[in-house]
């Protein structure tokens, strides 16, 4: 059954959109929202973010030397703040929403805190695919909620999946 158009719709989403943040000129960072976010497991992990060619072509190549990627909890960010965040708003967009930004513990890369996963990435590299662009890093340190997994431990990354924290796929058997 759909919903009467007059109906007011829920400003929450239902699901933890990807954060970019990236250092920016004296001291500030800039905050990107994702199409999405892949992990790729392996003896050096790597992190991608997909963009819009709009939205990535804000992002500077300079810039991605040290780059955040945090998922904050389900249904924290409301739409209005959005058009923002696909611009590459200032920070201070985020206290709006009770969110820090600070460095990682690891890299320094700026993180969102209070977020369940967070990544510190290095060395960001954009790519064109299909009209999306695409930012891939390598993994410097992923934070948890009880843990930090880096170097030492990057054998388990597979195993721990640490997305299936944050994107729960449901009840399997």
């Amino acid at each position: 059954m759909q919903r009467p158009s007059s109906e007011p719709l829920d400003t929450a989403l239902p699901f933890s959109v990807p954060l970019l943040t990236i250092p920016g000129a004296s001291d500030s960072v800039r905050v990107w929202s994702s199409e999405w976010v892949g992990l790729v497991c392996s003896s050096h992990p790597s992190l991608t973010l997909g963009f819009s060619a709009s939205t990535a072509g804000r992002l500077g190549p300079g810039s991605l030397l040290l780059l955040g990627v945090s998922l904050p909890p389900a249904g924290l960010l409301v739409p209005p703040w959005l058009p923002a965040l696909l611009t590459g708003a200032d920070s201070q967009i985020l206290a709006e929403a009770g969110l820090e930004v600070g460095p990682g513990p690891v890299a320094g890369a700026p993180l969102v805190s209070g977020c369940p996963l967070r990544f510190e990435c290095r060395n960001g590299v954009l790519s064109a695919r299909s009209g999306t662009v695409l930012l891939s890093a390598e993994i410097a340190a992923v934070h948890l909620p009880d843990e930090t997994i880096g170097p030492e431990r990057w054998a388990e990354l597979a195993r721990l999946r640490p997305l299936e924290r944050v994107f729960p796929r449901g009840n399997e058997s």
